[in-house]
């Protein structure tokens, strides 16, 4: 027996549920204009009981909101800006690299050093146990 394929009700559920966040958000931005309160996108998500990650993907909604605060969206940043902090954040990336790299050949060091050491006191029991008679009940 083969399975109906029940996705279209999935699908119509999750548009319900969009449009039904979309109606909320855009009544709250509206009641938000009309009542004077602090106009934020924490504010507008407590009251369309929508998330703030849903409303950053709604550029409209944010649009709408910062007509609101009268403020403009952030200007794009130049390229120039981004090349330093690249450069920048790749400077900073290569200088612990190195610390890493000079910590690892300390760390390799004490594990040979240790390793030649646990090598003489394994030989040194083998030497004892092989000169020394044993006694009856070992």
């Amino acid at each position: 027996m083969t399975r109906a394929d029940n996705t279209h009700h999935l699908a119509a559920a999750t548009a319900k549920r969009s449009a039904d966040a979309r109606q909320r958000a855009e009544k709250a931005l509206l009641e938000l204009r009309i009542s004077g309160r602090p106009v934020t996108v924490a504010a507008l998500a407590t009251a369309a009981e929508v998330s703030r990650s849903w409303l950053y993907t709604q550029p409209d909604l944010l649009s709408g909101l910062r007509e609101l605060t009268g403020r403009r969206p952030p200007a794009p940043r130049s390229a120039a800006t981004t090349e330093r902090s690249l450069k920048v954040r790749l400077a900073a990336s290569l200088s612990a690299n190195e610390k890493l790299r000079a910590r690892v050949q300390v760390l390799t060091e004490q594990n040979a050093a240790q390793q030649r050491q646990l090598e003489q006191v394994y030989a040194e029991l083998r030497r004892l146990q092989t000169t020394t008679p044993r006694r009856e009940g070992d």
